[in-house]
């Protein structure tokens, strides 16, 4: 294939595809811009108006999730569900997006992203308020409605869900990432 032709391909979109990919079969670890030009049959400078280096890729994922994220979230405010219903719907969907997309759970449980660059951590962040703001919304509206029966503050409740929810997505994590060595062990 000739540079020009792998030129026209490479977008946002292919760059994020093909990172997904490589976190699926790799993990964070195995993600770098030089696997990335790589697997993706091009020069390590055709990507420089997408990415300068390995943490833009990690970046344009987390950008990625949040942008599911608020896709869920506007979509289920439009479908005008009881509150109770609304937050069930709401992990239901979310964890459909985690199930469907995997590399989800490896970057948000690599601490040292967020250790090691500002922006994944602000990104990072801003997707945890908006997580806390939604739930926030719903907690209330199910008080006020009647039909979250509890004198806890929303907060607490807010932070007990992802909590529970972190820890539920950490599990299978934890196990996708056992399967993932296993698959690579070699016979001796």
């Amino acid at each position: 294939m000739a540079k020009n032709e792998s030129m026209m391909r490479i977008d946002n979109n292919t760059i994020i595809e093909k990172a997904r990919e490589i976190v699926g079969r790799h993990g964070t670890k195995g993600l770098s811009v030089v696997r990335l030009a790589r697997e993706l049959d091009v020069g390590e400078n055709d990507l420089l108006p997408f990415i300068t280096k390995d943490d833009d890729v990690f970046l344009l994922l987390l950008l990625d999730l949040e942008a599911n994220f608020i896709k869920l979230t506007r979509e289920l405010s439009h479908e005008n569900q009881s509150p109770d219903i609304e937050l069930q719907l709401f992990f239901r969907r979310l964890y459909f997006i985690f199930e469907k997309n995997p590399h989800y759970r490896s970057i948000i449980f690599d601490d040292s992203l967020y250790r090691k660059n500002k922006n994944i951590a602000k990104t990072f962040m801003r997707i945890r308020d908006s997580v806390e703001y939604y739930l926030s919304k719903i907690i209330d509206e199910g008080k006020r409605e009647k039909r979250f029966k509890t004198k806890q503050s929303t907060q607490l409740l807010v932070n007990s869900i992802i909590l529970s929810f972190r820890s539920f997505v950490e599990d299978e994590h934890l196990i996708n990432e056992m399967i993932r060595e296993l698959q690579t062990l070699r016979v001796l």
